[in-house]
């Protein structure tokens, strides 16, 4: 009861039993998860209320706790997000004594840990390919052998647009010495059990330093969409380590990432970027609906002055803004704003070069933005 008196005190929640739900981990481990809608007492220049979810999970002395916290307004969109983490929570014990050893990893600059964490991962229907020059570990649910020969060729294409484009373009700060994990699931529902964003094929967590997805083609061969998402995705990997482990503004990262979803692997086994279909379609149609309305609010959580935009129309977002998103203003208006930021990096790498005016005026505007970030992340 003392406990409760100071959590009040503080305009804190303690978890009540009696308000928890019984679930239990993937693996049957018996847990309890709590479901809040508050205002944080951190948060006390706003009445917004945050989304909490927590749980946790107790084996023998063991017990791990999990939370998971968004604003209010985003409820609607990690809603399920939220409790397919937890439903999809495992716990594992120490089986490393009966791990086989994987010949395949042998040279890969890997810790012992990691080594033996990958191993101990690969179990029932996974596997392990290298790349080529081993920057990179691909495990994978073979899905009955469907995924093996994606696999291979993952291997291979990771390699080759890091040397042919991500490399020349972004010329690491120092050399990159961090193993890269591709991480293939089976379908959909592995995916999103494994933590993917609702509505993505793909996704990478500096956290994990993995590169996550899945084949979402019909076909048993890897189509272009399907090597899309691993473009898109393995450029966000790679300009994380080449700028000192720092992800860009979301304009430049996600736009760069679409410019190269659009690369394709031809003659002379090469590398050519031609205009990504998944946008082109989405920014015509924002160009026709002009420029989002706007106006000027103050922001009452850090006092500056934030745009209030009327999305209505499905407009885009004046330049000026747009180049100053943060990432959750991007990530909440993302069909136009993906292809927005496909549009301005085609423009300014296929369309400047080719236009001595144009060059003069705004060829040096990626450089300088990639020297620039570069310079103070390092």
């Amino acid at each position: 009861e003392a406990e409760r008196r100071k959590a009040r005190a503080l305009g804190l929640t303690l978890l009540s039993d009696k308000a928890a739900k019984a679930i239990k981990s993937r693996d049957g481990v018996p847990g309890k998860m709590w479901v809040l809608e508050r205002r944080s007492p951190r948060a006390y220049w706003t009445q917004k209320p945050f989304y909490m979810v927590f749980a946790s999970f107790k084996k023998e002395e063991v017990e791990v706790g999990l939370w998971l916290v968004c604003e209010g307004e985003r409820k609607k969109k990690l809603e399920q997000d939220f409790k397919t983490v937890v439903s999809s929570f495992t716990w594992f014990d120490d089986q490393a004594d009966d791990v086989e050893t994987k010949k395949v990893l042998d040279g890969v600059a890997l810790s012992a840990e990691k080594r033996r964490a990958i191993e101990r991962g690969l179990v029932d229907t996974w596997d392990v390919v290298v790349s080529t020059k081993k920057n990179y570990v691909i495990l994978y649910n073979t899905k009955g052998r469907r995924n093996d020969l994606l696999a291979r060729i993952i291997a291979e294409r990771i390699e080759q647009i890091r040397e042919q484009i991500y490399e020349v373009q972004f010329p690491p700060a120092k050399p990159i010495t961090t193993v890269c994990i591709a991480r293939v699931c089976g379908d959909r529902a592995e995916y999103h059990a494994y933590g993917g964003p609702g509505g993505s094929a793909g996704y990478w967590n500096s956290d994990t330093e993995e590169l996550v997805f899945y084949d979402a083609s019909p076909k048993k061969e890897a189509d272009d969409d399907t090597l899309a998402v691993l473009y898109h995705e393995a450029f966000h990997q790679y300009i994380y380590y080449s700028v000192g482990e720092v992800s860009p503004h979301s304009w430049f990262n996600e736009g760069h990432g679409d410019y190269y979803a659009g690369a394709k692997y031809g003659s002379g086994r090469k590398f050519h970027v031609k205009p990504f279909n998944w946008r082109v379609g989405t920014i015509q149609a924002a160009l026709l609906a002009g420029p989002s309305p706007y106006e000027e609010v103050e922001d009452p959580r850090s006092g500056r002055k934030v745009a209030k935009y009327d999305r209505s129309k499905g407009g885009y977002t004046p330049l000026h803004r747009f180049v100053r998103m943060t990432q959750g203003e991007y990530y909440s208006y993302p069909g136009i704003s993906y292809a927005q930021g496909w549009s301005l990096i085609y423009f300014l790498r296929e369309y400047v070069p080719k236009n001595p005016k144009w060059a003069a005026k705004w060829g040096k505007i990626l450089p300088t933005y990639f020297d620039t970030l570069k310079a103070e992340a390092n």
